[in-house]
């Protein structure tokens, strides 16, 4: 998934288990107050804030934590590139299925389920933790560490959102207040808060309530204001802008620093995945003492490498060569093996068969020299093309004389390539594949249920939740067959 780093939607129902340094220049970020990085930072004030903050790259998702009272939206730009640290998979969610897994391994040494909305606790230990490797921030969302690396652009008193809650599921928008709720002991000097997923037996002072009262309407307005459901509703869409390759474009990954719990060479987690094809039941929760520190100790050598290193590849075209090479064809190929493709005869399914495996068979890499981690996307590489050449070899040996058999033997031939077809696009488990087949109307977008919305906030099993592709209607955010 290296290739996709940036992007959102192949990491909307992956677990976080690649960990990445990047740079970013040029940003704009918003913080609610409610949060903007040109960057956003939403709030009920205009101060900066003078510790570790929440920020994001859109207004949008800024703006969603804007619910009734005061809100003003933060404008930032960085004053320099920041050197940020990147956890994949959709590790700003607090879920106890998997998303927080790296997170967790980093900080504890294990997977810790109860400190599911220990913010504060999280946001101060890596900030700390980062400083001597001049780690600027986190991306979950940006997580600043100092906001001494950004001018303040602009800082708007804007209006909320109503907090009406129609036609939403029970509980996204609440688990989203109380988080916000959790973060802000840190904004009042409470940082040594840490909440887990057990309410505290007495909340420390000074937090606002679930949803502030919501605004007067300001003199001069007319019509209602906006509603809650219409503000997680561009959210949803603001995430798809950066769905696919490039991804977020405004950021810069350096694939000469970065671990991937994947490795092999963390052997209890290669161990705990045996048998498990679908990436959604990988998890970090096997993983030794041995295997975690070495994890760590492999992040902070890269890290302390200030400067990346002058790489002779450029691993996110390698990377996407590979997918572009394949992706569509396999796709086509399993559509032409399926049983249900009824529409042709069987010896000509064949004949097409036969030639789009040969069209497919390809040379490897050649080696050349590496940093650690560049040698682990060689390895990773290669191996994805040689599971994809030795399965379409094995479909090929079979297909070198198909068209001389009968024609039952054929139709178990393109059975038997099918199931091959299908086992290795499942282990690929490539995001391209994962879209609304046919395409959706103009008045609705393709949608995975991404937290918080379609997940079940304490659901324990991955089984329970329905990562269909489907559309939603952009206008009333109904999902078909939802």
């Amino acid at each position: 998934m290296a290739k996709y780093a940036i992007s959102e939607w192949p990491h909307g129902d992956q677990r976080s288990h690649t960990v990445r340094n990047y740079s970013v220049r040029n940003l704009q970020l918003y913080t609610p107050y409610s949060d903007y990085f040109n960057r956003y930072h939403g709030r009920e004030d205009s101060d900066i804030p003078s510790h570790p903050e929440w920020l994001a790259f859109n207004f949008e998702h800024s703006y969603l934590l804007c619910h009734g009272g005061e809100s003003w939206m933060l404008t930032f730009a960085t004053k320099k590139d920041l050197s940020i640290l990147y956890f994949d998979g959709s590790s700003a969610a607090n879920s106890i299925l998997g998303h927080l897994d790296s997170q967790d391994v980093l900080m504890y040494g294990r997977v810790r389920p109860d400190k599911l909305l220990a913010e504060p606790e999280r946001i101060l230990w890596f900030c700390e933790w980062g400083k001597p490797f001049g780690i600027d921030a986190i991306v979950r969302e940006v997580m600043l560490c100092d906001f001494a690396n950004v001018d303040l652009v602009a800082a708007d008193h804007i209006i909320a959102s109503t907090n009406s809650t129609d036609n939403l599921r029970d509980g996204e928008s609440t688990i989203i207040a109380k988080r916000q709720r959790i973060r802000h002991t840190l904004r009042e000097g409470n940082g040594d808060y840490s909440a887990t997923m057990e309410p505290p037996s007495r909340e420390p002072p000074g937090l606002p309530p679930i949803y502030p009262p919501d605004q007067p309407v300001p003199p001069g307005w007319h019509g209602p204001l906006r509603s809650a459901q219409s503000t997680e509703m561009e959210v949803i869409q603001a995430a798809f802008w950066n769905s696919f390759y490039p991804g977020e474009a405004r950021v810069k990954l350096d694939y000469t620093r970065m671990i991937s719990f994947y490795d092999p060479l963390l052997e209890s987690l290669v161990e705990s995945r045996r048998g498990q094809l679908s990436r959604n039941h990988h998890r970090l929760t096997g993983i030794s003492n041995g295997d975690q520190q070495l994890a760590k100790s492999l992040l902070e050598e890269d890290l302390r490498r200030l400067e990346p290193v002058s790489s002779p590849m450029d691993w996110s075209m390698v990377l996407r060569t590979v997918t572009d090479r394949y992706a569509e064809r396999l796709y086509q190929l399993r559509l032409l093996l399926s049983p249900f493709h009824g529409e042709i005869s069987v010896p000509l399914r064949t004949s097409r068969a036969r030639e789009q495996v040969l069209v497919m068979l390809t040379p490897g890499m050649s080696d050349i020299r590496l940093v650690r981690s560049e040698k682990m996307l060689k390895h990773a590489t290669e191996g994805v093309l040689w599971r994809v050449c030795s399965t379409l070899t094995e479909i090929w040996v079979d297909a070198i004389s198909a068209l001389e058999l009968p024609e039952t033997e054929q139709q178990g031939l393109l059975g038997s390539w099918y199931y091959k077809t299908h086992g290795l696009m499942e282990w690929l488990d490539w995001p391209m594949w994962h879209t609304c087949r046919p395409a959706c109307p103009d008045e609705s977008f393709c949608y995975i249920p991404t937290w918080p919305w379609g997940v079940e906030w304490f659901e324990t099993n991955v089984d329970a939740i329905d990562m269909t592709p489907r559309c939603i209607d952009r206008r009333d955010g109904s999902l078909s067959g939802y």
